[in-house]
C-alpha cells in the first residue's frame, strides 16, 4: 500500500474517532453532566435554599424526574 493510502486510512480512523468523541458528549454528557453543573453554579451563586426551591419546583412542573 503507498505511503498517502496509509495516511488517509490514519486519519480516517482519527476522524472516526473524534465522531465517537462528541456523540458521547452530546447525548450522554450535556443530558446527564449539563444541569449537574448548572444546579452546582446556583448553589454557589444564590445559596443552597434557591437551589432547593428550584429543583422542588422543576420536579413539580415535571422538568425533573
Amino acid at each position: 500500500m503507498p505511503a498517502r493510502y496509509h495516511l488517509i486510512a490514519k486519519s480516517t480512523q482519527f476522524v472516526r474517532s473524534m465522531n465517537y468523541f462528541f456523540w458521547f458528549l452530546l447525548k450522554l454528557g450535556v443530558p446527564i453532566l449539563g444541569p449537574i453543573f448548572i444546579l452546582f453554579l446556583t448553589i454557589v451563586s444564590f445559596g443552597r435554599d434557591t437551589a432547593h426551591e428550584l429543583i422542588v419546583a422543576s420536579v413539580k412542573n415535571g422538568q425533573l424526574y
